[in-house]
């Protein structure tokens, strides 16, 4: 709950679900060193909305707060109960409140050359109803984010002495930090997935555990931070 001085904005990523969002908020550094600020799961698009626009972080050793500045919602999805697409429903939600700050993603079917990439939707999916003025989607090449954040976990890895004391830790980009209350729920569904090989050889993520929801949100935290999607972290520090 406590934002790092040295973070220049927050994200956040929402894994929707048929009756509840999953989500996580992260908060960076300009050299995309992260820090998790909070995870969880909530109920309603109310509660979406109170953390998009109205939740404030503290700053550590000031004054003052830090709202989000980007938020990534996963727009997969199947039919709600009332035969509605979930799709649709987000899309409608993302129309009458994006403001500028929420936006709709998507997995892409197959690797892109830019791991974030800006599509405009015309029609609704299901409905096939046209979009007045269209919608702004951003396709997600969510295998390469899997593995960025893996990446990342071993950034500034701990030195040791020859006893296995700590005495440093190296000075890297990237690095990637949890806060003193995460729990297991979160490690497990982070570890929901490994990267293995087929017969053939050929890499892909296996799911070893059936709950990767918090997995999938940091892949659009993430995403929301990339350089691909702009503006950029680099461009926002220039004004701080």
């Amino acid at each position: 709950g406590v934002v790092p001085p040295a973070a220049v904005a927050i994200t956040v990523g929402i894994d929707v679900q048929k009756y509840t969002f999953w989500f996580v908020v992260r908060a960076w550094a300009e050299d995309h060193t992260s820090w998790l600020i909070q995870y969880g799961e909530l109920a309603t698009w109310e509660d979406i909305e109170a953390l998009i626009f109205r939740t404030r972080y503290p700053v550590a050793g000031t004054d003052e707060t830090m709202g989000i500045w980007r938020a990534a919602l996963d727009t997969g999805g199947g039919k709600t109960d009332d035969d509605w697409s979930q799709t649709e429903e987000i899309y409608e939600w993302l129309r009458a409140n994006g403001r500028g700050i929420a936006y709709g993603t998507k997995g892409a079917s197959r690797q892109q050359l830019k791991r974030v990439r800006l599509s405009v939707m015309d029609t609704f999916p299901h409905s096939r109803k046209p979009i007045p003025g269209g919608l702004e989607l951003y396709l997600i090449d969510s295998d390469a984010f899997k593995g960025i954040i893996h990446w990342r976990l071993e950034r500034g890895a701990p030195i040791l002495d020859p006893d296995g004391r700590k005495i440093g830790e190296k000075e890297e980009s990237q690095r990637f930090y949890l806060h003193a209350e995460t729990g297991e729920d979160y490690a497990k569904q982070l570890l929901a997935e490994e990267l293995v090989r087929d017969q053939r050889g050929k890499r892909y993520w296996k799911v070893v555990r059936k709950a990767n929801h918090l997995l999938d949100a940091e892949c659009l935290a993430a995403a929301a931070a990339h350089d691909d999607w702009l503006p950029s972290l680099k461009m926002i520090a220039v004004y701080l």
